[in-house]
């Protein structure tokens, strides 16, 4: 069938009667497939995204490139895997969940940083007490969509072992196209499909990670922000703020230019910057209530 995809080939039952309830909720991936979600219209993708995150137009283009092939394709949305490299705060996970809220795609975000172990891409053993599929599985029977979007955060800081499942490990299976259809979770006891699945790490540095994992990604160096993209990431940062807080965009006004110079200080990181600019707008409700900070 064009536009789905058959998630799981089975769920194996279980005699323990705490286990079963969970099994049974993932028995919908076998019965029939789930669809997959189609590659939106990129115009508005792309005016967004260059618009808000300018200094990634290089990964932007690469990324909208991708998708204009498999656009007229059934098998719908999907990122070969990719790797951004870069320092820390340079906007790398603000800019994939833009993309993915653009794109209309699920979006899981799993933090590396100190994995000892592979549980959240390959599911814990049955007989824990806190024993769980694949939370990419479980995305998947969330959403009933069968091509997600799954960052891998600071992939370069994952640990593991040998005994408890090491990560890059699975993420070798996982990034190969012929093994990600047939991929086995531990808690299911069953094999799922995962090549659908657009997976997008981050990195401050590739020295620990093994030739490999870097063979099966596109690698892209994130640069910092240039000072003319500044303005893009207080508007974002703002706009972000306002939403979150239920206030008016109209109240806010425009950032004076005594206001801007105050801001240029922060001009070093999109993190710093974004955290000015919710200062700025806090200093201005305070004074609008007569608070004296």
């Amino acid at each position: 069938m064009d536009g789905v995809l058959l998630v799981l080939d089975s769920v194996m039952p279980s005699a323990d009667r705490a286990v079963k309830p969970l099994l049974d909720q993932y028995r919908v991936l076998c019965d029939a497939p789930k669809p997959l979600a189609r590659v939106p219209d990129l115009i508005p993708v792309s005016e967004a995204l260059n618009t808000e995150f300018p200094w990634f137009a290089d990964v932007t283009t690469w990324i909208l490139r991708q998708l204009a092939v498999r656009s007229g394709g059934t098998l719908g949305f999907n990122i070969p895997p990719l790797l951004l490299l870069g320092p820390p705060g340079v906007g790398k996970t603000s800019y994939l969940q833009r993309l993915a809220g653009l794109s209309g795609l699920p979006f899981l975000s799993l933090s590396l940083a100190g994995k000892s172990d592979n549980r959240d891409l390959a599911g814990t053993a049955r007989g824990w007490g806190t024993g769980h599929p694949s939370r990419v599985i479980a995305l998947i029977n969330e959403t009933r969509t069968a091509n997600p979007i799954v960052l891998l955060d600071e992939i370069d800081k994952a640990g593991g072992s040998d005994h408890n499942g090491r990560v890059i490990d699975t993420l070798l299976t996982l990034l190969e196209p012929a093994s990600s259809t047939k991929f086995y979770d531990d808690f299911l006891w069953g094999h799922a499909d995962l090549s659908r699945v657009s997976w997008i790490a981050t990195a401050n540095s590739t020295a620990t990670l093994p030739t490999t994992l870097l063979g099966r990604m596109e690698v892209k160096r994130m640069p910092h922000p240039r000072p003319e993209h500044y303005p893009a990431i207080v508007k974002r940062a703002l706009d972000g703020y306002l939403r979150r807080e239920g206030l008016d965009p109209a109240w806010m006004g425009n950032i004076t230019p005594t206001e801007w110079d105050w801001l240029g200080q922060y001009f070093t990181s999109p993190r710093l910057a974004r955290r000015a600019t919710e200062m700025l707008v806090n200093h201005r409700l305070t004074d609008a209530a007569g608070v004296r900070m």
